[in-house]
């Protein structure tokens, strides 16, 4: 397990990481979250759990911990280990009755640097589908095949393509397209919502902006001006290509709303 720091929460208890034995995750649906620290505050802590606590509902039939529990536990492992920025990561080991054992560790975390921001990123197209969209789950075959994807190329990100030519969404992340003065992205029960998604969007109804929520097919690329990506570490990223597709990663509706998130984030 990837764990950054001396401690970790281990069904509510601060110990020492190099004393436990984490569970095996092959025998187990871990459900999980992760989230930013910024100034030794959780972001949008609040709908982190809130979206953890919906994928319990749906994949267990006993939770014996509450929201507040989770973060008095994240204040702990704050505080402890002296976290002022960086990511942290709640797993939950479950099996259909209950959730066995619960984690809150520091990871090691990557940021998109300023020139992937200023120039964008490359990424590739890849014919999967998750089973489970709506329920965030580790380790899911999908997942690792897009891990190995991109661990053995130059891509950023893996675009999933399902079985009707749809792009849905990240392997890692949200998607969204800009065509003209509209902007679209995926209905929900296609995909994963993310938070930042979620905070995207409250910023594109702000600038009254037209949304349409429909997922993009393959040949529809061709007639994109922009697209990016969101999600807890990259925020907002400007997708400089899709495969062969060359995008504009200054399209001023893009550069607009990174500017009002950074905004909301402040």
């Amino acid at each position: 397990m990837n764990i950054k720091g001396n401690h970790i929460i281990y069904n509510g208890k601060l110990l020492l990481a190099s004393e436990i034995t984490t569970p095996d995750p092959s025998l187990y649906a871990v459900i999980y979250e992760v989230f930013r620290i910024e100034n030794y505050k959780p972001l949008f802590i609040h709908d982190h759990l809130v979206r953890m606590f919906n994928s319990l509902q749906k994949a267990v039939t006993k939770v014996s911990f509450s929201k507040d529990d989770i973060i008095n536990d994240i204040d702990n492992l704050i505080s402890n280990e002296n976290i002022k920025d960086g990511n942290i990561k709640i797993s939950c080991f479950s099996t259909k009755n209950t959730v066995e054992t619960l984690l809150i560790h520091y990871i090691p975390t990557f940021y998109p640097s300023d020139e992937m921001y200023n120039n964008g990123v490359s990424t590739i197209l890849l014919h999967a589908e998750r089973e489970n969209p709506n329920i965030k789950i580790d380790n899911t075959s999908t997942r690792k095949k897009a891990i190995d994807i991109l661990n053995n190329s130059h891509h950023y990100e893996a675009l999933l393509v399902n079985h009707d030519d749809l792009i849905t969404e990240g392997s890692k992340s949200n998607i969204f397209f800009i065509h003209g003065d509209h902007i679209y992205t995926s209905p929900e029960h296609f995909i994963l919502p993310g938070i930042m998604r979620s905070k995207v969007i409250d910023c594109i109804l702000k600038e009254d902006i037209e949304l349409r929520f429909e997922c993009l097919n393959i040949n529809q690329l061709q007639h994109i001006d922009a697209a990016f990506i969101t999600g807890t570490s990259p925020r907002i990223l400007p997708i400089s290509q899709i495969d062969n597709f060359k995008l504009d990663v200054n399209n001023k509706l893009l550069r607009l709303l990174m500017k009002d998130l950074a905004e909301l984030i402040r």
